[in-house]
């Protein structure tokens, strides 16, 4: 993909992606807690869940960033 360059679109989505990094990052850090502490086996699960889905989110938002440079 081409380089963002100043194209305002560009601005926007790099409002957009930084902020959500952060919220996705927070929404780990919260998770955490339920996978490392004795929890019911569901609650364990639902947690591994959690933590990949937004991992993964967060991963394609940095992809995202990179090609809005």
């Amino acid at each position: 993909m081409a380089q963002g360059g100043g194209h305002p679109r560009w601005a926007w989505d790099r409002w957009f992606l930084t902020p959500m990094i952060a919220h996705r990052q927070g929404a780990v850090e919260m998770a955490k807690p339920g996978f490392t502490r004795k929890k019911s086996a569901k609650l364990r699960k639902l947690v591994t869940t959690i933590i990949r889905g937004q991992t993964a989110e967060i991963n394609r938002y940095h992809t995202s960033l990179e090609d809005v440079k």
